[in-house]
């Protein structure tokens, strides 16, 4: 499981985690997972809008968006104190279905819920934006960043 934070509100890392999901289906066979983990403002919810969806007691919906790619989303925003317990929730129960895992932890505090959630994950990685990313701004939310679990900064756009 790897986790995503955008290092600003101007990032969007939603359609970035669609296509390493398909990159990822098509190079190893398996099936891969896509959470939404924005449970505030999904950013997901209408990729799939269509399709079929299928969850029980549980924030995140499951939707299948083209092979075995699959999108774990909220169906709407939840309360804060409900995002990391029930992300941790899916995350355990779900993991063992995919053989891969990518997070969307964007609408997340940095401070606290970025930890907590990343304590979920095998590892976390940064996404900013090519050449409007200032690199002193990545190096300050790396040190933010859970030492042994930090894959690097992914630049978009």
């Amino acid at each position: 499981m790897i986790g995503f934070i955008p290092s600003d509100d101007k990032v969007a890392v939603p359609p970035l985690l669609v296509q390493l999901g398909l990159a990822l289906c098509e190079a190893t066979g398996g099936t891969v997972a896509v959470v939404d983990a924005n449970v505030r403002y999904p950013g997901l919810p209408t990729v799939a809008k269509d399709r079929e969806t299928n969850h029980q007691r549980s924030v995140y919906s499951t939707r299948w968006l083209r092979g075995s790619l699959a999108l774990l989303s909220p169906p709407h925003a939840e309360k804060a104190g409900e995002v990391v317990p029930q992300l941790a929730r899916v995350l355990l129960e779900g993991a063992d279905l995919f053989a891969h895992v990518l997070v969307d932890l964007t609408g997340f505090e940095l401070l606290g819920e970025h930890a907590t959630a990343a304590a979920c994950m095998d590892a976390v990685a940064l996404v900013g934006r090519a050449r409007q990313t200032h690199e002193a701004d990545l190096v300050g939310l790396a040190e933010l960043m859970p030492k042994g679990r930090f894959l690097g900064v992914l630049l978009v756009g």
